[in-house]
């Protein structure tokens, strides 16, 4: 065997995933459209109903994650709820290209379209002269039939990107609904993309997020976690965790690697879904320390070797600017001067500051030391009084409890709650005359 039948070998079980997505008829050499095609689930293919001969994805009407228009069944349109003419493929196909519907003839005559195209098109040759028709029959949309989503007229790396997009979700048990599905192919086929990332930002919070959705699953197609962590802006669930981590805001290259590397070791010991909200915490503390380097050096802090001790006290001073000022709490200086402690120090025993590390020559007195952490502030008793103006409209409101919901024992029991603090048993379990005096014949102090 030769090196070309070698090849032709190696690919076959992919062409053969490809077909089974795009038919046997569409030949395609584009390397990303058979590599992601190989990642289609044959049985997610099928139960989903989608025909590779005409592109159409049609759910049966009780899928559970990729739901029709509507709840209840359409009578008029069959057994299966639908409207469901034969498609029509050949010559005698509408010249549209997403359509399926056979060409109107005419006085024995075949016209180019079906005779809604037909209609549609002679409106916009009335709306623009100047229309290029095989533009428009590219771009035209089909008509629509409940329950199914057409995909003919988008680019087959696009069809496959939303057929894998849509498996994901459903992995993920995330419903998709064929509206949405038919909007997004609509956008599609009219922007004419080669892939669902040139797709305009969407507008609409529903198709915004079905598209970042699709979008999110395609990023992690192929993801690695040695090349995700190379990125500066990481997708966690590649990386065994939930959300995303992003690193931009620390503006000088050296830090921001040095922390990528910090938190490429610190993550893989994190457990728990908030092991990303917590590193999130931590790279802010290293955003605020970048902000003050790069306001007030000339060098902006690019170079690690000109730092020093007077860099931090100017990060000190600034977190307690930001404290006083109002714009960051105490808490918040306290967990930022702890956490930008921890990274810079960690950065070292790491060899991060090595001659061939990010940080490299960057001295010693750079750090925090457990002096420069400023000490919790006393939390004293927590405050637990109902604000005054909610106690002077409850207070207004107490005849009501007599007068419209119940009775006036509950108004005297809420009464007794506000006034004493007590729980809600110990009023109920009060009994009638209950008020003890002393001898002198005043109340005594508590119940």
């Amino acid at each position: 065997m030769n090196a070309a039948s070698s090849a032709v070998a190696a690919h076959g079980p992919a062409r053969t995933a490809l077909a089974a997505v795009l038919g046997d008829s569409c030949v395609i050499t584009e390397p990303a459209v058979v590599r992601l095609a190989a990642l289609l689930d044959p049985e997610f293919v099928v139960g989903a109903g989608w025909d590779p001969v005409t592109w159409v994805l049609a759910p049966a009407a009780g899928h559970r994650l990729i739901r029709w228009d509507c709840s209840r069944l359409d009578a008029r349109s069959g057994p299966a709820g639908r409207q469901a003419p034969l498609p029509v493929l050949g010559g005698g196909k509408c010249a549209v290209l997403a359509c399926l519907r056979a060409r109107r003839a005419v006085h024995h005559r075949q016209e180019t379209h079906c005779a809604a195209h037909a209609g549609r098109w002679q409106a916009a040759r009335r709306a623009d002269p100047a229309i290029d028709e095989r533009r428009w029959n590219r771009t035209a949309e089909p008509l629509p039939v409940t329950g199914q989503v057409n995909l003919r007229g988008l680019a087959p790396l696009v069809v496959v990107e939303v057929l894998y997009g849509l498996q994901q979700r459903a992995r993920a048990e995330c419903t998709s609904y064929c509206r949405f599905l038919r909007r997004l192919a609509r956008e599609l086929r009219q922007a004419q993309v080669s892939s669902l990332s040139e797709l305009p930002v969407q507008d609409e919070p529903a198709r915004r997020s079905l598209v970042n959705s699709l979008l999110a699953h395609l990023g992690r197609a192929f993801a690695d976690p040695r090349t995700e962590i190379a990125k500066d802006r990481w997708d966690l669930t590649v990386l065994g965790h939930h959300g995303w981590l992003a690193f931009t805001g620390i503006s000088q290259r050296w830090l921001r690697e040095a922390v990528k590397g910090w938190a490429a070791h610190d993550l893989p010991r994190r457990r728990g879904k908030q092991a990303g909200a917590r590193l999130h915490e931590i790279v802010g503390a290293m955003v605020r320390l970048s902000a003050t380097l790069r306001a007030g050096r000339h060098d902006q802090g690019e170079n690690p070797a000109g730092l020093g001790r007077a860099d931090i006290e100017a990060f000190l001073h600034r977190l307690a600017f930001l404290s006083a000022d109002g714009q960051l709490s105490a808490y918040c200086r306290v967990k930022t001067c702890q956490d930008a402690g921890r990274v810079l120090a960690e950065i070292r025993s790491l060899g991060l500051t090595r001659a061939s590390g990010p940080a490299a020559g960057l001295a010693d007195d750079f750090t925090l030391t457990a002096g420069d952490v400023p000490a919790r502030a006393d939390p004293g008793e927590p405050g637990r009084d109902v604000p005054a103006e909610i106690m002077r409209q409850i207070c207004g409101h107490l005849p009501e409890l007599e007068e419209t919901v119940s009775s006036r024992e509950t108004w005297i029991a809420v009464e007794l709650l506000m006034d004493t603090g007590r729980r809600p048993a110990e009023i109920c379990a009060l009994e009638w005359d209950c008020l003890v005096r002393d001898a002198d014949g005043t109340p005594r102090a508590g119940l």
